[in-house]
């Protein structure tokens, strides 16, 4: 098997019977597009400024204290020795203790 010419592709193209089919335009637009433009309408009607993706993402608030903190691998796994030893102290005064001794 060769690579067939652009005259052949163009000859096996007419007498393909998903021509009719795949030969239509369709519109690429995405819904997102759509609907962008149609907000952006309503925004000119309404004399309404709307704002743009970058200035938003420029705008990002300063993470919290403990945000900053559960990003640190020993503070989380800190937390969740504590977290363990404390569930594990509450369940053993209620006597519901998850091992058994024999």
């Amino acid at each position: 098997m060769d690579i067939i010419n652009e005259t052949e592709f163009q000859e096996v193209l007419s007498q393909s019977s998903l021509k009719v089919r795949y030969n239509e335009v369709i519109d690429r637009d995405s819904a997102y597009e759509k609907l962008t433009r149609k907000l952006e309408q309503v925004a000119k009607d309404q004399d309404i400024v709307v704002k743009s993706k970058s200035s938003q993402s420029t705008s990002k608030r300063e993470p919290a204290f403990f945000e900053t903190l559960s990003k640190n691998t020993m503070v989380r796994q800190m937390g969740r020795t504590l977290m363990r030893e404390l569930s594990r102290g509450l369940l053993g005064v209620l006597g519901a203790s998850t091992t058994r001794r024999r």
